[in-house]
């Protein structure tokens, strides 16, 4: 992938904290109980805060790149969202199609169209990852 980096225009507010498992910059996450951060959350539901923090890249780890996964108890940097911000953002391998203009939701870490859920963002471009594979990265506003 050439990208370096996750968050494309608008600032998110910086924060850090602990991973829990892994978790895959680009993915959203939601503090657990335990007080470490999780992929998440699941699919159609929306975080007891109703914040949208997404994963950054490890600019700290030496080689690391967008597809490099957090490993439980690795320091996890990530950003909280306003509306207009644009990312990279994941979609899960077997999704159904989304087209640009789409609404998206949670799916856990990752987005997907929206069925029944809280509307979090918006493609800003198509991807077609239904064959399935590996997770998908597609361009989304959050709205």
């Amino acid at each position: 992938m050439a990208e370096r980096t996750i968050f494309l225009k608008g600032r998110p507010i910086r924060k850090e904290g602990i991973a829990a498992g892994a978790i895959v910059p680009g993915m959203t996450v939601v503090l657990g109980a335990a007080g470490t951060f999780t992929a998440g959350p699941a699919a159609g539901a929306a975080p007891a805060d109703n914040t949208l923090n997404i994963a950054f890249e490890q600019e700290l780890k030496n080689g690391a790149t967008v597809d490099t996964p957090y490993a439980a108890n690795d320091r996890l940097y990530y950003g909280s969202v306003r509306p207009g911000s644009e990312w990279y953002a994941l979609v899960a391998a077997a999704a159904p199609a989304i087209v640009k203009g789409d609404r998206l939701e949670y799916n856990g870490g990752y987005l997907r169209k929206a069925t029944t859920g809280v509307v979090k963002a918006i493609a800003l471009e198509a991807v077609d990852n239904s064959g399935g594979g590996a997770p998908a990265r597609i361009i989304v506003e959050a709205i």
